[in-house]
């Protein structure tokens, strides 16, 4: 499932890559924050699906069954990262747009 999952989301990633890349509004980049927030979810989709796979991989042929808590606590901070990082631009660009309209 974790391999399907990863085939989806690069496959998403691609598309919304595309879109957040190509996105203009009268010649100038316009930066959609729900755009690159859908981005950022099936990266770290994506992300947390090779590490569950590499730790299923490493459980099976070398006993490493700890990796998996291991892989599934480093996601999560992976996530959370990402997540305050989204958060910091949708501040700046809320902050932006109040002293503009002032």
């Amino acid at each position: 499932m974790a391999a399907l999952g990863l085939a989806i989301n690069i496959v998403s990633a691609l598309m919304l890559s595309d879109r957040e890349h190509g996105h203009k509004d009268g010649g100038e980049h316009h930066h959609d924050l729900n755009l690159r927030a859908a981005y950022v979810h099936v990266l770290a989709d994506a992300a947390t699906s090779v590490a569950a796979l590499a730790a299923l991989l490493s459980g099976v042929f070398f006993g490493l069954a700890v990796l998996d808590p291991v892989v599934g606590l480093l996601g999560a901070v992976v996530i959370a990262s990402w997540s305050i990082q989204l958060m910091r631009q949708t501040a700046e660009c809320f902050s932006m747009s109040k002293t503009i309209r002032s």
